[in-house]
Formats: C-alpha cells, structure tokens, sequence
C-alpha cells in the first residue's frame, strides 16, 4: 500500500496507526515496515522519555550553578528562561514550517505539514 499523505503528516500517522490496527486482528504475523513507520517508532521511543530527560537536565543545571554562584534564585531564573526560550523556538518552528505562516512569503516554500524528525530544531 502507498499512502497519497507525507507519513509524518497527522493525515499519514492516522493512515499508519489504522494499518497497524488492522495488522493486530490478522491471524498471522504481519509486520508495517516504511519510512513512516520508522519515523513513528523512533519519534515515540524519543518523546516517551522526554519528561525524564527534561527533569535531568534541569535538575543537573539547577545544581551546578547553584554551586557556581551561590545562589538559589539565579539557577531557578535560568532553567525556566531555557525551557521559555526552547518552547519559544519549537513554537515558531511548527508555526513556519508545519502551518505555513510566512514560509511562502520568505523563502518560497509552501507549507510541508510536518517537521522531519531528524531535522534539528535550531542551527
């Protein structure tokens, strides 16, 4: 089967997510193998531990400038003003690139409907 929408489209996750549904009520083994698949399977072991991996880095940062400066405020300050600055720059990443607002007028480019999940968010 080859679906007509881009595989990391919400539009090609749900085509992905009905085909593996529909492989589970199968009576034999079946298996959904594609570009799409793979990228849907690496984006959920990614994102499953992204809490946790947030939580680390926080917390390693908070202690290590806590320790440099002798502060408790400062380190605070800086954590929530990196996850603001992240968040800030994912944000305008999906707005351009996902919805299109600008990419055509800028660089030319129609809107994709989806973000690469190799491709960077920064550069």
């Amino acid at each position: 089967m080859i679906p007509t929408a881009d595989g990391n489209s919400p539009t090609g996750r749900e085509t992905l997510d009905r085909l593996r549904d529909r492989a589970k009520t199968m009576p034999a083994v079946v298996t959904i193998g594609s570009q799409a698949a793979q990228s849907a399977d690496f984006l959920d072991a990614v994102y499953s531990n992204f809490p946790l991996i947030v939580a680390l880095i926080s917390i390693l940062t908070f202690l290590l400038l806590a320790r440099a400066f002798r502060s408790l405020l400062l380190p605070a300050k800086a954590i929530v003003l990196n996850i603001l600055s992240v968040a800030a720059a994912w944000g305008v990443l999906v707005l351009v690139w996902q919805h299109g607002y600008g990419s055509d007028a800028i660089w030319g480019i129609q809107a994709t409907g989806s973000i690469p999940s190799w491709m960077p968010p920064g550069g």
